[in-house]
């Protein structure tokens, strides 16, 4: 709501949310997936891949982006 600069104006809010990147704790945050669904508004973010070492530890293998986990996601669960 912040970004569409509306808390009223549902449409630019959706417009916003399907069109924007939002900062989050877990990194940039965006929707998509239409060719998946035929809607879209599914939430895609970085994926971390970790390895548990210790009891509460882990450690980073790697982070895919969010293009990354959109482009996987669509390979995994077809076109």
């Amino acid at each position: 709501m912040r970004q569409a600069g509306t808390v009223d104006d549902m449409e630019k809010i959706l417009e916003t949310m399907k069109t924007g990147k939002f900062d989050t704790m877990v990194g940039p945050l965006g929707f998509g997936l239409e060719a998946l669904n035929g809607i879209g508004n599914v939430a895609i973010y970085p994926t971390p891949i970790m390895r548990v070492t210790g009891r509460m530890e882990y450690e980073l293998l790697h982070l895919y982006t969010a293009e990354e986990t959109e482009e996987m996601m669509l390979e995994v669960y077809g076109k």
